[in-house]
């Protein structure tokens, strides 16, 4: 009866101490499984905190570069200062403009709708900074032929025409009366369809006109 007792008071001992290291393995267990979840848990914080951080770092430089985009033809002025730019020649609304200073002169062609189809556009530097007080011309084809020492067989006069050698009134007067029908000279050897010029007499001209 004593053994028996004394046995199975151990074994009730036993069975509280395996309950007891059973108890610590769950909990060991469960705080790991703690642990790994808020590890993860902060991780995930750093990577979202950082990637809202980058987002707006990059939003930043676009907006930035989208500034110096929108406006390519005028530069920041520190006093955001205006000036005042007359123009004329051929340009489709000539007068006086007001743009910021530092300003390029495409900026003011383009406050006065942009230049004519006669416009010697080869003649205008577009990116030189306009200043006030300013008088920007735009000089015609005709003209830039005329300073060229060049005779413009689409827009010369039948006076200039007979300046040329073997140009007489006639002649000048049907190379007149084709652009009329015709329209302007696509290229210069098109002048040899002109009746009293056959290609003798264009290649003693060919170096003196231009289209």
């Amino acid at each position: 009866m004593v053994l028996c007792y004394y046995s199975y008071t151990h074994m009730n001992i036993f069975s509280r101490f395996s309950c007891i290291l059973d108890r610590i393995k769950y909990d060991r267990g469960k705080h790991l499984y703690l642990a790994v979840f808020i590890f993860m848990a902060i991780l995930l914080l750093v990577f979202t905190i950082l990637f809202f951080k980058v987002k707006s770092e990059i939003r930043t430089k676009e907006n930035i570069l989208k500034s110096y985009v929108k406006n390519p033809d005028t530069e920041s002025s520190p006093n955001n200062a205006l000036i005042k730019v007359y123009i004329c020649g051929e340009i489709k609304n000539p007068g006086v403009y007001e743009v910021k200073e530092g300003s390029r002169i495409n900026a003011v062609i383009k406050a006065a709708g942009g230049m004519t189809e006669n416009a010697a556009t080869s003649m205008i530097n577009p990116a030189k900074k306009a200043e006030d007080e300013q008088k920007i011309y735009i000089p015609s084809i005709k003209e830039e032929a005329a300073g060229n020492g060049l005779v413009n067989i689409n827009y010369a006069s039948a006076a200039d025409l007979e300046k040329l050698p073997g140009i007489g009134p006639v002649t000048a007067e049907n190379i007149i009366a084709y652009r009329d029908k015709n329209g302007e000279f696509g290229k210069k050897e098109d002048l040899k369809k002109i009746n009293g010029i056959g290609d003798s007499k264009y290649q003693n001209i060919k170096e003196l006109i231009s289209i």
